[in-house]
């Protein structure tokens, strides 16, 4: 007998034993259950994050420019960068900064802060239920200064 034919013969003694398997009741299953089709197992369904962070109402590159250059430091000819954490408030307002690495200049860390607190407004973040809450946003900024010749004036503070 060739090979294919065991096989079909095989599978109709499995057919013929479940069809006597279901016409009487209470007599075992003609396969054992090892050897029974695997249950399909439930793929986890991804549930997604409804979670959100402040997100910016405009450009954060907006926050500070050159023009916002601290006199003295550009005078002693200071740059650094920098990284503040800004607390955020329910309302999208900043109502705290700190310094996460400093520039090495305590003036352009203080005006990064004071112009942040001024001019950064958010979009609040949502916790999973989408209501606002207070949550903190990472700003990096680099004070350089431009080039001697296109440096705009700079202006003492209480000056317009």
């Amino acid at each position: 007998m060739a090979f294919g034919q065991s096989i079909l013969l095989l599978l109709a003694a499995g057919a013929v034993q479940q069809a006597y398997a279901q016409d009487e009741p209470g007599t075992p299953s003609p396969l054992p259950a090892s050897a029974a089709a695997p249950a399909r197992m439930a793929l986890p369904q991804k549930v997604p994050n409804r979670r959100r962070e402040p997100v910016p109402l405009i450009a954060p590159e907006l926050w500070i420019t050159t023009t916002d250059y601290p006199m003295k430091a550009a005078l002693d000819g200071n740059e650094g960068d920098i990284e503040a954490e800004l607390f955020v408030s329910d309302d999208g307002k900043v109502t705290g900064c700190d310094i996460i690495k400093s520039s090495g200049d305590s003036r352009l860390d203080m005006a990064t802060c004071r112009l942040l607190r001024k001019r950064a407004r958010f979009k609040p973040a949502l916790d999973e239920q989408r209501q606002p809450i207070s949550a903190s946003y990472i700003y990096s900024y680099s004070w350089r200064l431009p080039p001697p010749s296109l440096s705009p004036p700079f202006r003492r503070q209480g000056e317009p």
